[in-house]
């Protein structure tokens, strides 16, 4: 987990956060978010993060995780061989409150998002992009880009079993 400021040039690599115990769903388990101080600009920027894997500990008396990767105020990052299973949502990548644009010029390279809730939840983002990436085994939604998505692509990426759809475009408040 990481919360940052003004953190750049780094990698993270080969970590599995498995069977992490939750008592909530709103949880956040690998964040990447800049600093809440807008107008100092303390984000997170040129980083690598490389197999790592978070899985839920879904049992009845636990709640899922909330979200399995949070991004906020990242740019110029790329993300290799990124699994997610049993969360609320797979991937949240969001705009910091205040700030002119989201995350930025993120690849994501390989991986799945699978038997989450939600695939992924994209808003307000610029220049991300998904390579040979898998979407699998949803129960209630799959891809869903929202707000001002720029410069998003989806290349030789991998759907099945989403439940609801497969890619959602709107310009309405989401999850």
């Amino acid at each position: 987990v990481i919360a940052a400021d003004n953190v750049s040039h780094f990698v993270i690599q080969d970590i599995t956060l498995n069977r992490i115990n939750s008592t909530s769903s709103n949880d956040e388990v690998f964040i990447l978010k800049g600093d809440t101080d807008v107008s100092g600009l303390k984000d997170v920027y040129r980083f690598t993060i490389r197999n790592v894997h978070v899985q839920s500990n879904k049992t009845a008396a636990l709640a899922e995780i909330g979200v399995g990767y949070a991004m906020e105020a990242c740019y110029l990052g790329t993300v290799e061989n990124m699994i997610v299973q049993d969360c609320e949502t797979g991937l949240r990548m969001v705009q910091r409150t205040g700030r002119t644009t989201g995350v930025n010029a993120v690849s994501f390279t390989g991986g799945e998002i699978q038997s989450c809730a939600n695939a992924a939840y994209l808003q307000d983002v610029a220049n991300v992009g998904f390579y040979a990436t898998t979407f699998e085994g949803t129960t209630a939604s799959g891809v869903w880009l929202n707000g001002e998505c720029n410069g998003v692509g989806f290349y030789n990426t991998y759907t099945e079993g989403l439940a609801s759809y497969d890619f959602r475009l709107s310009d309405t408040e989401g999850l």
